[in-house]
């Protein structure tokens, strides 16, 4: 029987062995995007940043600020420069690459920390990006495909220009699609045409309402396996209260005005990202009943290391 491969196999777990940081970062750094994909729960307003009345019922505004257009770069490099920890810092949004310095910021992270990155790759910032920065102090691109937004604005074939320009410099880079339950029938159309033209292409869970449904939990068991998602270690919400966690530890969430916190819904104050992150000395049991963030599973190298780290047993656990 062939091993199931969850999704830290499928795209970054080979990476992590060999690159050496102590922290990862999570930086909403924006709300903002330049595409308008129908499942999105950001209901962005005219100015294409997220209106706060649709901010979704039950998520903490601490992530949908606003943000600034511009981070303060003398700030981000004094605090970088003094961290006494090398930070894998991903940069999330809304869409990363609408910072006006986004270019800066990736230089300066990456001359002593580690970079990461969820990204439309339809900016035409990508190719200085792909020029100045190095490929081996970037974790991995997630070069987020909404296949039917590219094909109704004509930038498909942008998307493919930018995700080759980054494979051929040497980037960690792989495409995602939303499992969006409408393309359902179009999803061996889909795999073919990614395959035929060399890129890798998978299918990641859709977090939302469709036809009155909320997903990931709608998904029938037959879907799962057409998008090929049912291994997946967060497809579902699992029973995690008591559960050692290494949010806070090792790993920490940050809002687009550097605040930082332990996880999306553990809203503890640990500083801020310009000034100094205070990480807990000790290892959390998670408090919540159900949780749908395997920490463990999204990069089982710092899980591990903060086994280590607690004298707990330094293996991964077994999902």
């Amino acid at each position: 029987m062939s091993k199931k491969k969850t999704k830290e196999d499928l795209y970054q777990h080979t990476w992590l062995k060999n690159l050496h940081y102590d922290v990862w970062l999570e930086w909403t750094i924006n709300n903002a995007c330049n595409l308008h994909c129908a499942y999105c729960w950001f209901n962005l307003g005219e100015d294409g940043y997220l209106a706060k009345e649709s901010i979704p019922e039950g998520i903490s505004s601490f992530f949908y600020a606003k943000g600034s257009n511009k981070i303060n770069l003398a700030l981000l490099r004094k605090a970088l420069n003094r961290a006494d920890k090398v930070f894998r810092i991903s940069l999330t949004g809304g869409e990363p690459f609408l910072l006006s310095n986004i270019i800066d910021v990736c230089f300066e992270i990456t001359k002593k920390h580690f970079f990461s990155t969820n990204s439309n790759l339809i900016s035409d910032k990508i190719k200085d990006f792909s020029e100045r920065i190095d490929p081996k102090r970037v974790v991995f691109i997630n070069a987020s495909c909404h296949i039917k937004e590219l094909e109704r604005l004509n930038l498909l074939k942008i998307y493919i220009n930018n995700f080759y320009l980054c494979k051929k410099k040497g980037f960690n880079i792989g495409a995602s699609e939303p499992a969006y339950p409408p393309i359902l029938d179009e999803v061996s159309k889909y795999r073919e045409f990614f395959k035929k033209i060399g890129i890798g292409f998978r299918f990641v869970k859709f977090c939302g309402k469709y036809n009155g449904k909320m997903y990931p939990d709608a998904y029938t068991k037959e879907e799962l396996e057409i998008f090929g998602i049912e291994n997946d270690p967060d497809i579902k919400m699992f029973h995690s209260k008591g559960k050692l966690c290494n949010a806070g530890y090792n790993v920490c969430v940050v809002a687009p005005d550097g605040s930082a916190i332990p996880c999306a819904r553990i809203s503890e104050n640990l500083g801020n990202i310009f000034d100094k992150i205070n990480f807990k000395k000790e290892l959390m049991k998670c408090p919540h009943e159900l949780c749908g963030c395997p920490l463990k599973c999204y990069d089982p190298y710092l899980f591990d290391k903060a086994l280590v780290g607690c004298g707990t047993k330094p293996a991964l656990e077994k999902s």
